[in-house]
């Protein structure tokens, strides 16, 4: 919650808020099943894996976010300032897609 503090605070005090935006991109992993219990069954087996290595686990869908910053200093006496501070924040969804076409009651219980 801090963390999202500091960067609401930092990005409204940046002059160029207003050219910033950020990259969001959607990944997505097939799922298989005709019927809603097939999908979720498959989404269990091939959903993103999380955690550490070995001990992970597979969840339905996944949020993973990079953010750095392009920083300008410039001297001001004996000192160096910074000028102004622009993020980059690259936000990657991963989600569940049917691999194949599904009838049109079913694919309208998955769009909602």
């Amino acid at each position: 919650m801090k963390f999202a503090i500091l960067l609401c605070a930092l990005l409204l005090a940046s002059p160029a808020r207003a050219e910033w935006k950020p990259i969001e991109s959607i990944e997505t992993y097939a799922v298989s099943g005709q019927s809603a219990e097939q999908l979720y069954l498959s989404i269990g087996e091939k959903g993103p894996l999380v955690g550490a290595a070995g001990g992970g686990r597979r969840v339905i869908a996944h949020t993973f976010f990079k953010l750095t910053w392009q920083r300008d200093y410039q001297p001001q006496g004996s000192a160096c300032v910074l000028k102004s501070a622009r993020p980059k924040l690259i936000i990657t969804y991963t989600l569940p897609k049917p691999a194949r076409k599904l009838d049109p009651a079913l694919q309208a219980r998955w769009d909602r």
